[in-house]
């Protein structure tokens, strides 16, 4: 996905989320460091397991499931 970057589609779907009262931050599962990471460094990707965590707190569509997980790099990619 070499015109987007995580942090824009995790916010796209978070900020819509988070105003209609669906999640909150704290039941998300997700580190705050990987969060202030977000925020602050262009191109973070948060491991495999915090994305996967997020699929499911998140309530996420099968084509939300999918955005996500298209940035979780193989370790034989890396």
């Amino acid at each position: 996905m070499s015109n987007k970057n995580f942090a824009r589609e995790f916010f796209r779907i978070y900020d819509r989320k988070v105003s209609c009262g669906e999640i909150v931050f704290k039941n998300l599962g997700m580190p705050q460091n990987d969060f202030t990471m977000l925020c602050t460094t262009e191109g973070h990707v948060p491991p495999a397991e915090v994305i996967e965590t997020l699929c499911v707190t998140m309530k996420l569509s099968e084509d939300e499931k999918a955005i996500f997980r298209s940035f979780i790099v193989e370790e034989d990619e890396e």
